[in-house]
């Protein structure tokens, strides 16, 4: 997932499956923010990782804690837009341990 300001849409989420072959799937949907938490497990259920989390192929779980955790993100991208350019998390992991960011990159104003 990742945030960013857009010159024409304002502050936009980017989300979806990560990995070496996100742009080969093209598995990403981008969403203007603010948006609501429904309107981003609509956007979650239509990518391919969102359907495996929420079906539970192959034992995957956490769809609500990847629900959860987009739509904290996304508040957090627009209480700070002064401040904060761009955050980019990627990966972050859902399971039965909640949601978890392994990996954060934050650019400042």
């Amino acid at each position: 997932a990742s945030t960013f300001c857009h010159p024409g849409f304002g502050p936009v989420l980017m989300l979806g499956s990560g990995g070496q072959l996100v742009e080969l799937m093209s598995d990403v949907r981008f969403v203007a923010l603010p948006a609501s938490r429904d309107h981003l497990e609509r956007v979650l259920a239509g990518t391919l990782i969102g359907r495996a989390l929420k079906s539970g192929f192959r034992g995957a779980s956490g769809f609500e804690s990847a629900v959860a955790f987009v739509h904290r993100l996304s508040l957090l991208a627009l209480h700070a837009r002064d401040r904060i350019a761009q955050i980019e998390v990627n990966p972050f992991t859902v399971g039965q341990h909640g949601a978890v960011a392994v990996d954060v990159s934050v650019v400042l104003s």
